[in-house]
Order: C-alpha cells, then structure tokens, then sequence
C-alpha cells in the first residue's frame, strides 16, 4: 500500500513539471517566448506544441519572432494588429502562423548609407546651383565617397580617370559633411562594403562606359581590370599555381583581388552603367532601387558576366586584353594609360615580376581560366547566408 502512495506522489509531480504555465518560457530554433493564451499576443506569433499539456487555448508566444530576407533581419508581426517601423513594410511567406503573420524587414546599415546617397546628392545641387560646366550632381556623389583615397598622382586615380573637383570637396567640408566608410552587403553575410572603392570604380565606368568587344578601356581598368592586374602579380609571384588557385582566391577572403573587391566591382559596374544611360536619375534612386530586399544585388553576377563578357570565350578574350593589351579610347584610338598603370600595379610589390605579355598564351592560360572560372562560379549567383 506504501509503495503504491509513493507511485502515485511521483507520477502527480512529474505531471505537474511537465505540464507548463502561464509565463513559462518555451523556444523554438534560437528564438525564446513565453506560454501564453492566444488572446494575450495579438501582435506576435503563436506557436503550438510548444507549451505541453496545456489547454487549447495557450500556445508559445513570442512577441519578435526573427526572420529575414538575405542579410535583412525583419520581426514577424500581425500586420492587423502591428504597424511595421521597417522603411521596407511586411513581406510574406517568411513566418510561421496564419496569412496575417509576416515579415516586417527592418532598416540596415545599407539604407543608411542609401540616405547618405541622398543627402549628398542634395548637397552637390546646391553647390552647383547657379553656375555651369559643372560635373553632374551623381560624379560630384561619386567623388566625395573617393576623394581620402582614390584621388591624387601618387594614387594614379589622376592619371586613369582625372582629379576629383577640389571646389565641390571643399564646399562639403565647408557644411560639415560627412563620409560613410562601410555598409554590410545584404547577399553575403560577413561582407562590409569599402564605399570609397565603390564610388571609385563607379567613377571609372560612369566616365569611361565599355567599349564594343574585344576592346577594354579605363572604366575597366578602374574595376574588374585592375584588381586583376595586382591578382596577376600574386599569382606570378607565388610561382604561376594552377587555374583553382586564381578562382579560390577570388571567391576567398584574402589577397588583392577577393569577393569582397569582386562584390564592389560588380555594383560599381552594374550602378554606373545605369546612371551612364540614364543620367537624368539620381544615385540615390538606383542605389535604392538597386538595394532593397530581393531586388538587383541577388542577380549581380550573373548580370555583370552578361552584360560586360558575355559567355566565357569572350570573357577570355577580354581578360587577355587587359593583361596584355594596349587598352583604348575608342575601338580605333588606343590608350597609353592602361598600359602604364597596369604595369605599376603589377610592380608595385616586385620590381621583377614578370608583365603578363612576356608569358606565351599556354603559360598565361591557367590564369586566364581561374579568373574566367570564379566569374562563372559567381553568376551562379549564390549569395551566402548569415
């Protein structure tokens, strides 16, 4: 009869422990809520089976459900309870519970930097109110993200795409106006964006539009070209490894020419192409247009190998014309500048390495393919979650 007391006693307590209470703490992946009734989280999400043997009327509530688009975070909310404080709004599909649950994508380091776009734009109107044979108000923008960096002889930015315009830069220190150095990529977690590269290798393009096949010129050079040309000079003096090294090296994390350049590259490109064509709109439009969830950042690969190489034959091409070509003005015209520049950044960190024409084209060849090989890896177009 004892024995049977004692069961009893144990069974009830451990009923009671597993049978959560109101307030109890449930989880569910990293995110943490509380056992609640229904009603008492309107505004949230609820889960069930989270909180056992309680009535059907409480699930696990939890008030900031995480959920993202890429590298936006977001909160899931009821939009018919919640007003989403996101500069994006509610996107669906992203949280569990009914159609009313969804995603509100807050605002990130990117869209700050997009205001900055804007703000700066706005600034180099006023400095070009009322005079004229000025540069656009979107190259003025350009210039100041790269005028600490990019800009000077000593630089070479000078000699490839001209100085920045000393009266602009001083007017905006002249209004206390700031720099804004980096912006998180919303496609690959983990990479910060270096905007003076970006407005610098923009500048090259924007100034310099690609020329018609097989020609490459300075907005090239300003970009994909002369990363390449330094990546060259690792290779070379890391003794001419096979084709996987150059790729590895793009795609990586290290060396002068990694996934974070080939990143800047690519929206440096992709913008400044835009605002080539169509110079009546603002680079804060684009930037914005380009940047927002789900939009233009997803495909930039894959529309950068499209529109600037093509197929991998012409990339092949093209990737041996900056190393060893003359670069041009215009398909008749050539340009003594690239050659010029691409052996300094060739030199700069080993007065013997070899240039690229003193190889033959099989010994030039592995190269050629890794690099051809990390564009195709990348228009796969990826991305890399956090």
């Amino acid at each position: 009869m004892l024995l049977k007391i004692s069961h009893f006693i144990f069974l009830s307590s451990f009923i009671l422990q597993t049978q959560a209470k109101i307030g109890d703490f449930c989880k569910k992946g990293e995110a943490s809520g509380t056992c609640q009734k229904t009603s008492n989280c309107a505004s949230g999400v609820t889960l069930q089976d989270l909180c056992p043997n309680d009535p059907g009327d409480v699930r696990c509530c939890f008030p900031r459900y995480p959920c993202n688009i890429d590298t936006f975070p977001g909160v899931c909310q009821d939009k018919t309870a919640s007003t989403c404080g996101g500069d994006h709004g509610y996107f669906k599909d992203l949280c569990p519970g009914g159609n009313n649950v969804q995603c509100c994508i807050s605002k990130t380091t990117i869209d700050k930097f997009v205001d900055f776009l804007e703000t700066t734009y706005k600034l180099a109107i006023q400095y070009k109110s009322g005079a004229s044979g000025k540069k656009s108000a979107n190259e003025l923008v350009m210039e100041w993200l790269r005028h600490e960096k990019y800009d000077g002889l000593t630089s070479g930015w000078d000699t490839l795409i001209g100085g920045v315009d000393d009266g602009w830069i001083n007017f905006a220190k002249g209004k206390k106006h700031p720099m804004f150095n980096q912006f998180a990529d919303p496609h690959f977690c983990g990479q910060a964006f270096e905007t003076d590269h970006l407005g610098a290798s923009m500048n090259a393009v924007f100034r310099y539009p690609p020329l018609a096949y097989p020609y490459v010129n300075r907005g090239d050079f300003g970009g994909w070209g002369g990363d390449l040309s330094t990546l060259y000079a690792e290779w070379s003096r890391a003794g001419k490894p096979a084709r996987s090294w150059v790729k590895d090296r793009i795609i990586g994390n290290t060396g002068t020419f990694k996934l974070l350049d080939a990143i800047e590259d690519t929206d440096a490109f992709n913008i400044g192409i835009i605002l080539s064509n169509l110079p009546a709109r603002a680079i804060h439009e684009i930037a914005k247009d380009y940047y927002k969830p789900k939009a233009g950042y997803r495909t930039r690969f894959s529309a950068f190998f499209k529109k600037r190489f093509t197929d991998r034959e012409h990339a092949k091409t093209l990737a041996r014309e900056m190393l060893t070509g003359p670069g041009h003005l215009s398909p008749s015209n050539e340009d003594s500048v690239i050659p010029l520049l691409r052996t300094a950044a060739i030199k700069k960190d080993g007065i013997l390495t070899p240039l690229p024409s003193s190889l033959s084209v099989a010994e030039l060849a592995p190269f050629i393919d890794g690099f051809v090989d990390a564009l195709e890896e990348l228009a796969k177009d990826k991305g890399k979650a956090c």
